[in-house]
């Protein structure tokens, strides 16, 4: 066959194919349509793919073969069916893993990122139906440290490499000289023209050209799809250093629907996380599970949803026309105005769904809890991610997890728990000093190797964190010549002393014996430390040498070992002095020879009385006199009594630590030379160092001489001397020293600050009240009042000048300042930390005058007030050519350099403005100087030989204390407006406001303009050439538009245009169009009209707790947020948006809703309820509309994105903190105030805080390149409602101690040098030290920024009710700042700030520039407010709130008659009933209130002269307490009234017995003077206090405010200190034992209690039971009666069987002290029943009650030895 042929019958055969082929699909169509089956051959298919342990490796540089790189390693196994019409695919990927590691060494330094995992991935569909898969993972625990995410970062980033454009906004300065001209308008160079005129009227469906495949994608109907997501747990770790420090675990389920199309995902994920403490060594509650009724946990969950939606276009071209208020009527003669709203265009939106939209719910409660270790965690976080490089090293630490080391002198065998019988238990021979790792063999702890075991931990959701805490690892010890200690606890951080019994073949003494367990917690490894009980640590800087004599021998003495610096030494368990320690003598010397021992010599005995001993030893008799440096050496010795834990407080533990007993620190600007008296030895200290004086014998008072060299180089010295008694030194106690010097015969004075800390040695530290940093560059001299001594500030000195008050009255403390050339200012205060403003100095002849600006700080040091003064006017040149400037009234200008600031004096009282010269140019326009603006300049910059004009912008910033003038160059944008016309035919004229200079502007023409006259005020007036009387002024701050009509002069019609402000990049523009399509076009570009591509709504319905607890540990304060309750809405029309209906209507809708009715009908609005699934609503316009149910969420917020717009919505419902303190004086710390009666019955609720925010990205061009990116808030609005602050001393001391998160391994001294170093660097004189570094970021402009006005109501207590003993925060540090606000002297009641509202429009700034003005604008407001704390005060009856009282009192008589006349009669007449309620209620609770406060104030000054704290703290706890009736007011006021009588005559015997036995000889006749006083001034107060509950009484019914709840009770931690979920029913007893009026000596620990009725709780201690009872009268608990565990003789049974139990009972003997047993000489047996709510609760008590019963009787027995009762029943059953 020729090849001819061939081709010709091959293409016919393809051709009869293809034919067949399309008969073959149009009979498919054909069947389809008549929907008759397919028949498919019934064929089989498989596919099987196995690969084996593949590794992939991703380099995070492809040329180092040293680089980081990260592995994965998984196996696949994938099996493909197909059988008839069913597909199946099966993919199980098995140990997935990955890893991070250094390639070149990746077997040794890998690191494991995930632990390997199983996924197994299931597909499944049949032909015709929906698509199933079905995806199912393991437990995935996933590893996130610094080092690995930085790996990640870099490897995903070379999938995605490319060159990121940088988007910020720069400011482009021009040098066009003809840049004020006109310029002509064409298409290339404005968009819009060439957008209106390239095309027809705008169609906005151009841009998604989606039409032919949405008509192809309508034809196809989709079959469905369906995948089910199952994550078994998940546990997310995140390290900083290799080392866990955050847990999140929690599981997932999710379902997606259709994700070929409409996709739909709703996902279920529940969380749980936890933090570490290393301070415990445990894992503690951070995002805490959710607690049921029935006291069950399981992890908080949270509900996503994700819908997708196709791509909605709006056309409505007509609709955007209008909201641009454009007409096609162009004839019309009538000149309409409009605006346009920033809602109308985001209501056109609302039928628009969004291309993603999301919703995060949850139902559960959220709790957080926050603590000292976990803030500390979080900073380790952040510095670790902060500091990582991409060429760190990988390198995992093989640290042992448990350590254990011997430093007690002799071999101890540690063993370990017995594995089975018949094997012995492992153990470990451990010599002195040595150490070696603890297996797990040893521990009893099994570590989880195998995956089931690792997936157990963390699946139990709490239930891990809290058996694991429990399940308490131990060990057993076996020291040489004792018998075996059993079950050493080693899970938890702290001290521990076990018991040591001697064998009994050696045990010929009777001396007692203990040995020391110490764990201590470094990162996630354990160190067990064992040694004696008995150790000496050397504090100082010098070794020392231990000696030691025998009890009955003190003069053969022996050297026991030398202590160096830094350095511990525990005596050995052999050593003779380790049993009966208290005899033994023990001397200290330097390590030096033939010092002699110290005297006198330590005994345990003295450091048990006094806590320290001061000890001194005598250098040999040849070198006493010969040379003065081997004076005698002092030391202090220092008993400590109280570490981590112990669990045997009555075991004899002694830390004897060796301090230096002086210690000076010069925290003093300067250098500072310290010498004792009579001693050649000195010491120079810089500023932030200290000085260890061993020389001085503390019993000897000796005197230092204090001088300072050289000050300020001024030629002479200050000096001077303070005697040192170490006796009267109290801690932070506060003394003066006088420094003086000699000049000419002139005598200058300072007085400097010693305080004291005694805490170890004795520390004094040097400071000086005030520093005076002079950056004027002028002469200061400061002045206080009544001082005749002028202190003088050279403007030459570079360091702060130091300062102090004459008078020692701190209201006194005011100075007066003066420079070169002045008088004397007005007298001002430097007390008030953070304050700032400026000062006004003029010339004799009054005629000029100087402004220095005054800024107040606290120091880093603390307790030094760091005063500032700047020149008022700073100008910074930013030219790069010098210019000259001088005042209005100046005579001669200022040169001001390039690059630096200069001061300016404009020399003006008011108006100040500045002129400006450049070169040999004339002078400018006056600028302004008063107010925060921008002006752009034409700057005449003639010379001899040329002649122009530079733009220059100058950029006022006015602050409270400075006025900061830039001068830079014109950038593009800078102009105030570019103005541009495209009228058909007509000349735009426009001039300034009493300005006579007009411009003209010709059609298709573009102008530049800027003010002719900055100094006037700033308005554009325009009018269209030839109609001159119609003159407009233009608003362009913000974009909009208006229609107005102009003649036309060749048709002499009027025609109609509009008048469009929008922002073009950074230029603002008027723009005067006739033409539709340009105003249509710079419509879309200004509203920027597109479908949202992303809405994320997070939905948070129930309340959000946050808990603080420090590190005592206790709970500071509980922080709430809440939603709200019923409320309803109705349905707007043409709209799915809900509108709020008034209160009023809401209640009646919701009463009726919860009676079942169907009608209902309120002041014209009439409610259809029949269908609660489409209820309906009638309003008084007789506009009918959907109504539904619902309420505000604790939290709501909704973001929605697009391409060019973000817009965030938030809202608070309610929000409110507790005080969580045992002791105080407000529970309640912030909440929310509801509004008036009449304002709640006529709106609806809202939020108390919502913030709003639209931001659209606006791209800054020039010409056709785009440059950057501006940032443009159209819309920002924040409101916050009333609210009221309440808190006291104690609270803010606790709350200042939770938030100092410090680094424990950071020494004392290198702090002290670190904040000097801060301080000096700040107080910098040179004012060109001071130029700012940056501009604060991009530009960004404000369309419309508005934060809402406040009004705060403060209270304050000055009263520190708090135990102090454990926080680190010094009294003085709070009551400094409290000084310099004026509040620490007395109770602050109600005082009330209103604070205005803060707005911007049309601004221009940065962000740093926005905030310092919102911080200035209400700083300024509020210390134009503090005349309302100075009338809110107590002891002046607080006038201003009675003021207020009966002003709205009065406002209400009239008001709400008035409101009710226009309603109707019988609205008239509830009207006139609630006005004279309010006006009686307020006016009489008004002056019962000023009463109360007055009288509660002459209390408190009399409970102050009894010199008692601990009466004036048990009365303010009780004052604390406010009546909620008259008859409690009269119950606790006789009881005051009653208790001030028996304390008073009491305190004459009393008083001077507890004086002799605290302080012997002086004490006594301290006691009696206590006692003769309060004698007189406790009766007395106890009349002023009863008054007080009397009126307070009274007070409370006239208040008719609903109550304030606290949200819960303070949480309950147990003994162990350990941090748990919290627990409802155990927080509640913690919360009784604490009520109950009961004995201080009590020292009881909540173990469990049963709530027996309102008025009856039933409750177990660890000590006694307790029956309370609440006692209505005085509105607090009592002890009906108690019983000891050791007096119950009889075991609790059940009351009415196991199966039927309605109580207890037992029988137990009387407290011989109780009630009328102390009559008796036999003790009586009590039998008590206690009838209990339910069965289940009457076993429990039975169970637990017995068990502390049996424990009590047993004798002897060390706690440490037994398992505590907590371990095995702190958790409900």
């Amino acid at each position: 066959v020729s090849p001819d042929q061939k081709a010709l019958e091959e293409a016919k055969r393809k051709k009869e194919e293809e034919e067949k082929d399309v008969a073959v699909v149009k009979s498919v169509t054909m069947e389809a349509d008549t929907e008759a089956p397919l028949e498919i051959p019934k064929t089989s298919t498989s596919v099987i793919i196995t690969v084996e342990n593949p590794e992939l490796i991703f380099l995070s540089n492809q040329r180092n073969f040293k680089t980081q790189a990260l592995l994965l390693r998984c196996g696949v196994n994938l099996v493909y069916r197909q059988v008839a019409e069913q597909t199946s695919i099966n993919i199980e990927v098995d140990q997935v893993s990955m890893f991070i590691c250094q390639y070149l060494h990746r077997l040794t330094s890998i690191y494991l990122l995930l632990q390997p995992c199983d996924m197994v991935l299931t597909y499944s569909q049949i032909l015709g139906e929906k698509e199933n898969v079905d995806l199912s993972v393991t437990d995935v625990v996933f590893n996130i440290s610094p080092e690995s995410l930085n790996v990640m970062t870099i490897v995903s980033g070379q999938f995605n490499e490319g060159a990121v454009a940088d988007t910020s906004v720069k400011l482009h300065t021009a040098y066009n000289y003809n840049l004020w001209n006109p310029e002509t308008i064409s298409k290339d160079n404005r968009w819009y023209v060439r957008q209106a005129f390239g095309s027809s009227l705008l169609d906005l469906t151009e841009q998604y050209d989606v039409g032919p495949q949405l008509d192809l994608l309508a034809n196809i109907k989709p079959l469905g799809q369906l995948l089910v997501m199952r994550l078994n747990s998940y546990r997310v770790t995140l390290e900083a250093d290799y080392e866990p420090l955050i847990v999140v675990t929690g599981d997932l389920v999710a379902t997606v629907k259709d994700w070929g199309g409409s996709m739909s995902v709703d996902a279920t994920i529940s969380v749980e996380s936890n933090y570490y403490s290393y301070t415990l060594g445990t894992f503690e509650p951070m995002l805490e599970p959710v607690e049921d009724d029935s006291g069950v946990y399981r992890r908080w969950a949270v509900t996503c949803t994700v819908a997708k939606c196709p791509i909605e276009v709006s056309n409505d071209a007509a609709q955007l026309m209008h909201l641009f208020g454009a007409n096609s009527d162009a004839g019309s003669e009538s000149a309409e105005t409009s605006s346009i709203s920033s809602t109308d265009s985001l209501d056109m939106l609302d039928n628009a769904p969004p291309l993603y939209d999301v919703h995060i719910t949850s139902t559960d409660k959220l709790l957080l809890t926050l603590t000292n270790s976990a803030l500390k965690n979080f900073t380790v976080l952040s510095e670790a991610w902060s500091n990582v490089k991409d060429d760190m090293k990988i390198e995992p630490k093989s640290s042992s997890p448990l350590m254990i080391k011997n430093l007690c002198g002799v071999e101890i065998t540690v063993k370990g728990k017995k594995q089975a019988k018949g094997l012995e238990a492992p153990q470990i021979v451990l010599g002195h000093a040595e150490q070696q790792n603890l297996t797990s063999d040893l521990t009893g702890k099994k570590r989880a190797k195998d995956r089931r075991k690792t997936r157990a931990l963390f699946r139990g959701a709490s239930r891990t964190v809290m058996e694991d805490i429990s399940d308490a690892a131990s060990i057993n010890l076996l020291v040489e010549g004792f018998e075996e200690v059993t079950d050493v606890k080693i899970v938890q951080a702290g001290l521990y002393i076990y018991g040591l019994k001697p064998l009994k073949s050696r045990s010929t003494t009777k001396r007692e014996h203990s040995i020391l367990v110490e764990v201590t917690v470094v990162r996630s490894s354990k160190f067990v430390t064992l040694r004696s009980p008995l150790s000496f640590s050397n504090q100082q800087k010098e070794p020392v040498r231990l000696w030691y004599s025998a009890p009955l021998d003190s003069t053969n003495r022996e050297v026991v070992t030398t202590i160096q610096p830094g350095e511990s030494y525990n005596v050995p368990l052999n050593a003779p002095i380790t049993g009966l320690i208290d005899s033994h003598h023990f001397h200290i010397t330097p390590d030096i020879p033939d010092f002699s021992p110290s005297f006198p010599s330590l005994t345990i005995n003295k450091l048990r009385k006094t806590g320290h001993v001061f000890v001194s030893s005598e250098p040999p008799e040849s070198s006493r006199d010969c040379d003065k440096k081997y004076a005698a050496f002092a030391m202090k010795a220092l008993s400590v009594r109280n570490p981590t834990r112990l669990n045997l407080d009555e075991a004899t533990h002694h830390i004897i630590s060796i301090h230096t007993p002086l210690v000076i620190i010069n925290k003093l600007p300067v250098s500072l030379r310290v010498q004792p008296s009579g001693m050649m030895v000195s010491r120079d200290l810089e500023p932030g160092q200290r000085a260890h004086f061993l020389e001085l014998d503390p019993l000897q008072e000796p005197f230092l001489v204090f001088r300072i060299i050289n000050y300020h180089g001024m030629g002479f010295d200050w000096a001077g001397e303070m005697q040192i008694n170490f006796a009267k030194f109290k801690e932070r106690s506060m003394q003066s020293m006088v420094m003086s010097a000699s000049n000419n015969n002139v005598i200058s004075k300072v007085s400097l600050t010693i305080m004291a800390k005694t805490n170890a040695g004795l520390q004094l530290s040097v400071y000086s009240s005030y520093w005076m940093v002079n950056c004027t560059g002028r002469t200061l001299k400061y002045q206080g009042i009544n001082d005749t001594s002028e202190i003088v500030d050279p403007s030459s000195v570079q360091q702060p000048m130091m300062f102090s008050f004459v008078l020692a009255d701190k209201a006194k403390h005011r100075l007066r300042l003066k420079t070169e050339g002045s008088v004397w200012s007005e007298y001002f205060s430097i007390d008030t930390v953070g304050s700032s403003g400026a000062i006004r100095c003029h010339d004799e002849d009054n005629k000029f005058f100087y402004e220095i600006g005054v800024t107040i700080s606290l120091s880093n040091i603390g307790f030094t007030n760091i005063v500032t003064f700047y020149p008022r006017f700073q100008v910074i040149n930013e030219l790069q050519t010098p210019i000259l400037i001088k005042g209005e009234l100046g005579k001669d200008f200022v040169e001001c350099k390039c690059g630096k600031i200069t001061p300016f004096w404009p020399g003006t009282k008011d108006d100040h403005m500045m002129i400006i010269k450049i070169s040999e140019g004339r002078p400018t326009m006056p600028v302004p100087l008063d107010v925060t603006q921008q002006t752009v300049i034409r700057a005449d910059c003639s010379t001899a030989d040329s002649c122009g004009f530079i733009s220059i912008v100058v950029f006022v910033d006015v602050r409270e204390a400075t006025t900061e003038v830039k001068i830079g160059m014109y950038y593009k944008g800078a102009a105030p407006v570019r103005i541009e016309n495209l009228l058909g035919d007509g000349k735009i004229c426009f001039r300034q406001h009493e300005s006579m200079h007009t411009v003209t502007l010709s059609k298709n023409q573009s102008i530049l303009y800027t003010w002719d006259y900055p100094n006037k005020r700033r308005e554009l007036y325009w009018y269209v050439d030839g109609d001159a009387t119609n003159q407009k002024k233009a608003d362009f701050i913000k974009d909009g538009t208006s229609t107005f009509t102009y003649q036309d002069l060749i048709s002499q019609r009027r025609r109609k245009a509009q008048l469009v402000s929008f922002l073009d990049g950074l230029q603002r523009v008027l723009l005067f169009t006739d033409n539709p399509g340009i105003a249509e076009c710079v419509g879309k570009e200004v509203i920027t009209i597109e479908q949202s591509h992303l809405v994320v709504e997070v939905n948070l319905m129930e309340p959000i707790g946050i808990s603080l607890v420090d590190s005592v540990p206790q709970e500071v304060t509980y922080l709430q947020t809440e939603s709200s309750g019923a409320i309803w809405e109705r349905k707007l029309r043409n709209r799915d948006r809900y509108k709020l209906l008034p209160n009023k209507v809401s209640v009646a809708l919701e009463e009726a809703y919860i009676r079942d009715k169907n009608k209902a009908e309120i002041e014209g609005y009439k409610a259809d309820l029949t269908d609660r699934d489409y209820m309906k609503l009638k309003l008084p316009n007789n506009t009918e509309c959907l109504i539904r149910r619902t309420y505000l969420s604790a939290l709501w917020l909704q973001y929605t994105n697009s391409p060019s717009q973000t817009n965030i919505h938030f809202k608070m419902n309610r929000l409110q903190i507790d005080n969580q303190l045992p002791d105080y004086t407000f529970r309640h710390v912030f909440y929310p105030i509801k509004p008036p009666l009449h304002m709640v019955a006529s709106q609806p609720p809202k939020p108390f805080a919502e913030f709003c925010c639209v931001k659209q990205t606006t791209a800054v061009t020039e010409g056709e390149r785009e440059m950057s990116i501006l940032d443009h808030y159209k819309y920002v609005k924040m409101l916050i409602q009333e609210f009221h602050i309440k808190v006291d001393a104690g609270f803010l001391l606790s709350l200042m101690n939770f938030f100092k998160v410090a680094n424990d391994e950071e020494k004392e001294e290198d702090k002290d040098l670190m904040h000097i170093e801060m301080d000096l660097k700040l107080s910098q004189t040179a004012l060109n030290d001071r130029l700012p570094g940056g501009d604060g970021g991009p530009p960004v402009f404000l369309d419309e920024f508005h934060l809402s006005p406040l009004k705060v109501h403060i209270s304050f207590s000055p009263e520190i009710l708090i135990d102090t003993s454990q926080i680190n925060v010094e009294e003085d540090t709070l009551s400094l700042y409290l000084r310099s606000f004026g509040i620490g002297v007395t109770n602050i009641s109600d005082a009330i700030l209103k604070l205005a509202y803060y707005d911007a429009t049309g601004q221009l700034v940065t962000i740093t520039q926005l905030q310092d003005r919102v911080v200035k604008h209400y700083v300024h407001q509020t210390l134009t407010q503090l005349y309302a704390v100075v009338f809110g005060l107590d002891i002046i009856g607080n006038p201003y709130s009675l003021a207020q009282n009966i002003k709205a009192g009065t406002k209400d008589l009239f008001y709400e008659p008035y409101q009710g006349i226009v309603q109707g009669p019988r609205e008239f007449a509830e009207g006139v009933v609630i006005g004279v309620n309010s006006f009686l209620r307020h006016s009489v609770g008004g002056l019962v209130g000023a009463a109360s406060k007055i009288t509660r104030s002459v209390g408190k000054g009399l409970a102050k002269l009894t010199f008692d704290e601990g009466y004036q703290k048990q009365r303010n706890r009780r004052m604390a307490q406010k009546p909620s009736h008259i008859g409690e007011g009269l119950a606790r006021g006789g009881k005051s009234l009653l208790m001030g009588v028996y304390h008073g005559v009491s305190g004459i015997v009393l008083k001077p017995k507890e004086g002799a036995q605290q302080e012997g000889v002086e004490g006594f006749f301290k006691g009696v003077g206590k006692g003769l006083v309060g004698a007189v001034t406790r009766p007395l107060g106890g009349i002023s206090d009863m008054i007080t509950y009397t009126i307070d009484g009274i007070h409370h019914h006239t208040q008719v405010d609903d109550k304030i709840d606290y949200m819960r009770h303070p949480r309950y931690i147990q003994p162990d200190k350990i941090l748990r979920p919290y627990n409802t029913t155990q927080s509640e007893g913690k919360y009784f034992l604490h009520q109950v009026a009961r004995p201080r000596a009590w020292t009881d620990e909540y173990y469990h209690h049963s709530v027996l009725s309102d008025k009856s709780v039933f409750l177990l201690t660890d000590m006694k039971c307790l029956m309370l009872q609440f006692d209505d009268m005085v509105n607090e608990w009592k002890v009906d009666w108690y019983h000891h565990y050791n007096d119950v003789v009889k075991l609790p049974v059940l009351l009415g069987g196991e199966e039927e139990a309605v109580g207890i009972a037992f029988t137990a003997l009387m407290d011989p002290n109780a009630g009328v047993s102390r009559f008796f000489k036999n003790r009586r047996k009590k039998e008590r029943m206690v009838i209990l709510p339910s069965s289940i609760s009457a076993k429990v008590m039975r169970n637990r009650f017995e068990s502390l019963v049996r424990s009590s009787h047993r004798k002897w027995i060390i706690r440490s030895e037994e398992q505590s009762c907590w371990d095995s029943c702190c958790r409900c059953l």
